[in-house]
């Protein structure tokens, strides 16, 4: 009687060096940090009913220096070797997007 053995393969077992970037994960926080202080800004706009002009308007610049901050940290942690690219991918995407975003809303707000 003859049984087939199946032997495991050492290749399943993947040993390395990567680690995930601090910088990378700090660009994913402030991106969060971003969007939740663009809402609270919006939330709070809406409470004064449109009248909270000068505090809305630092919240937003602050989130739109932040994002900044936040797209060149991950930016540089792509940079570096031997690291997963998770953090800093979703980093960078998110804080491009938002810089972007706030431009668009501030020259929308010079010219409404």
């Amino acid at each position: 009687m003859s049984k087939d053995i199946k032997v495991k393969e050492n290749d399943s077992l993947k040993l390395t060096i990567k680690r995930h970037p601090f910088r990378g994960i700090l660009a994913t926080i402030l991106a969060v940090v971003s969007i939740v202080m663009f809402f609270a800004a919006c939330i709070f706009s809406g409470v004064n009913g449109g009248h909270a002009a000068f505090f809305v308007g630092i919240m937003g610049f602050v989130s739109l220096i932040i994002s900044a901050i936040g797209a060149f940290l991950a930016w540089t942690a792509l940079r570096e070797s031997d690291i997963y690219y998770v953090f800093p991918s979703i980093g960078g995407i998110l804080n491009a997007l938002l810089v972007v975003f706030y431009i668009v809303v501030y020259i929308w707000g010079f010219y409404l």
